[in-house]
């Protein structure tokens, strides 16, 4: 019995580290994951005219967006009047983020926004390079494209650069 209880403690201890060696390796380099709620003010470069010369729309938006620590993320689109995706279908673009080779401060970045219900509609993709500035504080550059639903691509969108800021507890008195 003894026996069984020490094996169970060690493969107990033994899962309990490897979930935390992410974390742990990152604290130890003294810097933060993605994982958390970041509030994301977005300059994007919107290509209105492809043609030469290319026709560019610079504008702004902001949005929430969640990184879970397994990887996983989600960003919520604003709607309604009076900003620069007024009357656009979609709601939100969901995808993954993984530490980049070689570089324990990046993360590549790959999230999916649906334009409506149909799974054979039209996607856009976002793809893109994060960097953690500090604990609170990440920056990702990306470019947004427009896809066929079998992957032949439909419009280039443009590029930008998400500065973010970490969303924190703020306890009631």
């Amino acid at each position: 019995m003894r026996k069984q209880v020490l094996v169970v403690f060690v493969l107990l201890a033994a899962l309990a580290a490897t979930l935390a060696a992410p974390e742990a390796e990152a604290v130890g380099r003294r810097y933060a994951t993605p994982a958390g709620t970041w509030f994301a003010a977005i300059d994007f470069e919107f290509i209105v005219d492809p043609g030469p010369p290319p026709e560019i729309l610079p504008f702004e938006l902001a949005w929430l967006q969640n990184f879970d620590a397994d990887g996983r993320t989600i960003g919520l689109l604003p709607f309604g009047a009076g900003h620069p995706n007024e009357g656009d279908s979609r709601v939100g673009c969901m995808g993954e983020w993984a530490p980049r080779r070689g570089d324990g401060r990046a993360f590549d970045l790959t999230m999916r926004c649906n334009y409506n219900q149909d799974p054979e509609g039209a996607y856009g993709l976002i793809r893109g390079i994060m960097t953690m500035i500090d604990k609170d504080n990440l920056v990702y550059e990306f470019s947004y494209v427009d896809y066929e639903a079998d992957g032949t691509l439909l419009y280039d969108q443009g590029w930008g650069v998400a500065t973010c800021t970490r969303v924190k507890v703020d306890p009631l008195p």
